[in-house]
């Protein structure tokens, strides 16, 4: 194996090592910020009824665990080491 492709295989895993530890700091700072404004998301949008606004507040929020989801899956079931040439 050449330098070269050494050099390109470690710049590759430090780039989704790096990524994946962005995504980790995401999914952890938003539970941290979903658990502290948990008693007023309840008493602002959830004690009122629903409405326009309650329905696209849990849209917001089921999008956002969606699209965490999947980015959290795309980049951890591709953790494979195997070297493809």
């Amino acid at each position: 194996m050449s330098a070269s492709i050494e050099q390109q295989t470690v710049s590759i895993i430090q780039s989704i090592f790096s990524s994946n530890c962005f995504l980790v700091a995401a999914i952890a700072f938003y539970v941290f910020d979903r658990c502290i404004c948990a008693g007023r998301i309840i008493d602002l949008i959830w004690s009122r009824g629903y409405s326009l606004v309650s329905v696209l507040y849990a849209l917001l929020e089921v999008f956002t665990i969606i699209s965490l989801s999947l980015f959290g899956v795309q980049n951890f079931a591709y953790l494979d080491c195997k070297h493809r040439t």
